[in-house]
């Protein structure tokens, strides 16, 4: 949420990482219901399930994109090369 925007960035600082509000032609991008892409590096993350809730518990932030026991496989591009991280399966 855009006046969030700024508590939203101290409070990545205190988990640990760093955040960025995304832009587009010199200005910030909007979404389709008003609110900033906030792009956050946490580095490699140790536990993310944690790091789930501790974003979730953030006043103002409204999403962030760990899916958290919703995904089991991840199909990622990396330059000409397509890389599958899958579950084990149980």
């Amino acid at each position: 949420i855009p006046f969030a925007s700024n508590y939203v960035l101290n409070h990545l600082k205190i988990l640990n990482g760093s955040g960025k509000i995304r832009t587009m032609t010199n200005k910030y991008f909007i979404t389709d219901e008003g609110n900033y892409i906030i792009d956050a590096d946490f580095g490699r993350i140790k536990n993310p399930s944690d790091l789930s809730s501790k974003l979730n518990e953030i006043e103002g932030l409204v999403a962030h994109g760990l899916f958290i026991k919703l995904a089991s496989k991840i199909i990622m591009g990396s330059k000409h090369t397509t890389i599958t991280f899958a579950a084990p399966e149980k």
